[in-house]
């Protein structure tokens, strides 16, 4: 909201804003981690023959986890114009995200009792398939690359639908909020 006047100076698509905020950690996590996590699954998965497929996989998962991140980031960004507290709560989701997110152990050890608050993490899947591309080293299941890509779809359409409803209302909304600060 700091430069909330380009809004009504520029003319451009309101989903860029948001989108260069996603290509730029994606862009990121692309020259950082991933390398590191194909030397892995390289490594891992050399015996078997398969690295070559493993290592190409990888992009699945980061596709899918891309797509979530941007259906995320047009909802929030939507819904960030009207109400002002939303970082708060963003910041307690994406830590409830975070808990519950099997990170650091695997999500087959999880109770059977909280396992089903486990599957609706739209993370999980995508967890999942770069640590059994990665750390195991076999081949990625078909099942949970499809299904984080089925996440990833879900989240963008409906953060699309949310920002392009929302954004009849923004420059109303933008204006008041220059104002303010």
């Amino acid at each position: 909201m700091a430069s909330g006047g380009l809004m009504n100076k520029i003319k451009l698509p309101i989903s860029v804003f948001p989108l260069s905020m996603i290509v730029a950690n994606v862009f990121q996590f692309v020259v950082g981690p991933l390398p590191l996590l194909a030397i892995v699954t390289i490594y891992k998965s050399w015996e078997s023959g398969w690295w070559f497929v493993n290592a190409i996989s990888l992009f699945f998962p980061l596709l899918a986890l891309s797509l979530v991140c941007t259906g995320v980031g047009f909802f929030v960004s939507a819904l960030y114009v009207f109400f002002r507290d939303l970082p708060y709560f963003y910041e307690l989701v994406t830590f409830m995200l975070w808990i519950g997110s099997p990170i650091f152990y695997p999500s087959e050890i999880v109770p059977e009792q909280v396992r089903r608050f486990l599957v609706i993490n739209p993370l999980l899947p995508i967890i999942d398939s770069i640590r059994q591309i990665s750390l195991s080293g076999d081949l990625p299941e078909s099942g949970l690359i499809v299904h984080g890509l089925l996440n990833g779809l879900i989240l963008l359409a409906s953060g699309l639908v949310v920002l392009s409803l929302l954004a009849k209302e923004f420059h109303g909304s933008v204006v008041k909020l220059i104002l303010d600060v």
